[in-house]
């Protein structure tokens, strides 16, 4: 019988991170589309191990050195050294993870989500039919492939055929284990009494209902990760029928009462590492505890970077009566894409709000009309980002009055001179993350509390329209 361990050695080799490499954005994976300096930098800062060629784990105990070595190959392009505890690697000797956007098999970077999620529901049923496996390396290939083909299972097998399922990678594998082990407990899950869906007809129905309700309550219906953004759900032999979609409120009561009864469990999952490291968090099961956030500050760059060092930007913020900082990066979809406020979160980014409803937000606490990404109509982002890489002078200044606001001392040469020498993909990520940095931090406190809050829950699934859903992270 075939372990996972074995099984490992068939499968294609990640790259690793030379210089060509780490100056790239990650690919694919839990990251797709961040720096990988940055996501090396957010590793190091959280004293995550990091994986080196040789297969073994390597963990960063210099912290400060290295973050100024990242700074500074940001500058000249050349590998630098990460001292460790009796050990010190040059950077060219880190793998490229899934994290970094490689991963294992054909696809590398570009394996998709869905098969991890799908992953999740074949892991879950082969733990529970296991019963006594302590580590991922107790369930055999075997025992993975009697639980897809099992009746407990219900996916979309042309898009998810258990190939690719054995397939996600190592990494992968101790997480789905883990939060399997995890939520079996949690959830009091018995072999043969529940059935785990992804993406098959059962959970497309959920959502077509989902539809139904809004529209039978005058409203546009929200998108279905933000409605509910279970990436698997858990069935008790639930007919969804007896869902009430006459509103959306009596729809999500519906939602509530089976979540309550164990009925149907929407699942939002994250990667864990560690399984020490594993929480829950329950969301829109009572209103009265939907969070309300706090704005810190807003900066025209993340980590330690300069506002021209990344076209990026960060806010950081916390829950009311906590002390612990949080983190949002303000970054775009893709190449001269529409923005959105990214949640940061320690093994994967989480939850995002979108342009659009960043600028209903804008509009409804400031009055404040953000232009759109590309408008038929008047001004757009995509069209004074072409006008400032062009040189126009008026719109430099603009940009050059962003900065200010957003607590940047510079002067309109030196902001010249900058934007020269980029290109017009990142003018353009930067100008619509600098709206958002200068008018909140323009801002009384009352408002941007405002507007944070309401990015952040709805970023988290949190709106006063989403449903009751259990997440699952680290």
């Amino acid at each position: 019988m075939k372990s996972f361990l074995e099984y490992r050695s068939t499968l294609t080799e990640a790259s690793y991170l030379d210089p060509s490499e780490l100056k790239k954005d990650a690919s694919g994976g839990p990251n797709k589309g961040r720096a990988r300096t940055e996501i090396l930098a957010a590793k190091i800062k959280n004293s995550e191990p990091l994986t080196l060629k040789t297969g073994e784990e390597f963990l960063v105990t210099d912290i400060k050195s290295a973050l100024a070595s990242i700074e500074q190959f940001k500058r000249d392009g050349k590998s630098f050294k990460l001292i460790g505890k009796n050990k010190e690697i040059s950077s060219s000797q880190i793998k490229k993870t899934e994290d970094f956007g490689g991963g294992s098999g054909a696809g590398g970077g570009t394996i998709n989500t869905a098969y991890r999620e799908a992953a999740q529901c074949v892991w879950t049923q082969a733990v529970l039919e296991k019963g006594s496996a302590k580590t991922h390396e107790d369930i055999s290939v075997n025992d993975l492939t009697k639980a897809f083909n099992s009746k407990y299972i219900s996916l979309n097998i042309n898009k998810t055929p258990l190939e690719d399922i054995l397939n996600i990678g190592d990494d992968w594998n101790k997480s789905s284990f883990i939060i399997a082990k995890y939520m079996i407990k949690d959830l009091m899950l018995t072999k043969g009494k529940v059935t785990f869906h992804h993406d098959d007809s059962y959970m497309k129905k959920i959502y077509s209902l989902k539809n139904i309700a809004f529209k039978n309550s005058g409203l546009n219906p929200m998108t279905d990760d933000k409605w509910n953004p279970g990436d698997i759900w858990i069935n008790a032999n639930f007919n969804l029928d007896s869902l009430d979609t006459s509103s959306i409120e009596a729809f999500n009561n519906s939602i509530l009462e089976a979540y309550t009864n164990k009925n149907l469990i929407g699942v939002s999952l994250k990667q864990v590492k560690r399984g020490k490291a594993i929480k829950k968090a329950i969301l829109n099961v009572d209103r009265s505890l939907t969070p309300k956030f706090e704005f810190i500050e807003a900066a025209a760059s993340t980590s330690r970077g300069t506002w021209h060092s990344s076209k990026q930007a960060g806010i950081a913020y916390r829950r009311v009566g906590s002390e612990e900082r949080s983190t949002a990066q303000i970054r775009t979809n893709s190449a001269m894409g529409t923005h959105k406020v990214e949640i940061d979160e320690k093994t994967a980014r989480g939850g995002g709000a979108n342009w659009g409803e960043i600028r209903n937000t804008f509009k409804k606490i400031y009055d404040i009309s953000f232009p759109g990404n590309k408008s038929k109509v008047g001004e757009s982002l995509v069209t004074i980002a072409n006008k400032i890489a062009a040189g126009d002078i008026a719109e430099i200044e603009k940009f050059t009055q962003l900065l200010k606001d957003s607590g940047e001392n510079v002067e309109l040469k030196e902001v010249q001179k900058t934007l020269k020498k980029k290109n017009v993909v990142w003018i353009h990520s930067k100008y619509g993350a600098l709206l958002i940095v200068a008018n909140l931090n323009k801002s009384d406190q009352k408002k941007a509390d405002q507007c944070i809050t309401r990015l952040i829950n709805y970023a988290g699934s949190q709106s006063p329209e989403s449903s009751a859903h259990i997440k699952y992270y680290e």
